[in-house]
């Protein structure tokens, strides 16, 4: 995979990571809201036998929180992936390509927020310096690693 396709899929899986956890909070608003709503209080959290509208609270609220676990497992593996991504840029010597690559990839600012922020005037050049002192260090660490 080409260093600057894969430094994307970073910035991909931060924002499937963001829609994931919206999907997440909407699943957590709707437990909250079935378990306020229900008149049953406590009784449907309790009762053994319920009638049928607790059974189909109970169900409701089990189904939302299978939900909630497959969503969360799914972020903590995107997040895994990310950090991987991360990792591979933080071998980096410090200096402006890795805090471009970290700023750019990894915390998904915008070209006008990094150079605003760094009081800078655009370089847009910058992004393939970076990419390529990236695959040289990534050269030298596989040439190092060869047995």
């Amino acid at each position: 995979m080409k260093t600057e396709t894969y430094l994307q899929s970073a910035r991909d899986l931060k924002f499937k990571i963001d829609q994931l956890q919206e999907e997440r909070d909407e699943i957590l608003r709707s437990m909250t809201a079935i378990k306020s709503t229900s008149d049953y209080g406590e009784r449907v959290q309790t009762s053994p036998t319920g009638d049928g509208l607790e059974k189909k609270v109970i169900k409701a609220i089990e189904r939302l929180e299978k939900m909630d676990a497959l969503i969360t497992r799914k972020i903590v593996t995107l997040q895994i992936r990310r950090d991987g991504i991360r990792n591979r840029v933080c071998r980096m010597k410090e200096g402006q390509s890795r805090r471009f690559l970290i700023d750019y990839y990894i915390k998904c600012k915008s070209w006008d927020e990094i150079f605003e922020e760094w009081c800078i005037e655009p370089d847009y050049h910058i992004k393939r310096r970076a990419i390529r002192e990236l695959d040289r260090l990534d050269k030298m660490h596989s040439e190092n690693t060869v047995i």
